[in-house]
């Protein structure tokens, strides 16, 4: 069974390798690119927002794309990139939440964990 799965571990990257690597620059490509873009534009504080916002929402929807789209790989099948577009048109509404969640996660951690280290001790004692 090891042998197995080291075998399919192997198969499925290495075939598909160049759009795993693309994939994974083009997030951090996004990421990076709107948050220096909006630290550029500090200076007007409603358009930094914009970029900020903006960048979260292509990042969700190009992580739930690139989610539905690798589960080909996972099946042994190549990827297309045009498989990604049509996955971001199809998946572009889960994307929208899943970036919603994270962002009323993050305020909600924003919020509490301060909160709690004021108090003076992690269990708040």
């Amino acid at each position: 069974m090891t042998g197995f799965l080291i075998k399919k571990t192997f198969y499925s990257g290495w075939d598909n390798l160049f759009h795993i690597l693309v994939l994974n620059t083009l997030v951090l490509a996004i990421g990076v690119g709107g948050y220096s873009l909006a630290a550029i534009t500090a200076g007007i504080m409603p358009l930094s927002i914009a970029i900020l916002v903006i960048a979260a929402l292509l990042e969700g929807i190009l992580l739930v794309s690139i989610s539905s789209v690798m589960a080909k790989v996972a099946n042994y099948k190549t990827v297309l990139f045009k498989e990604l577009l049509a996955a971001a048109k199809a998946e572009w509404k889960f994307g929208v939440f899943y970036t919603l969640v994270w962002a009323v996660f993050a305020v909600i951690v924003s919020i509490a964990l301060p909160y709690y280290f004021r108090l003076g001790t992690i269990a708040g004692f």
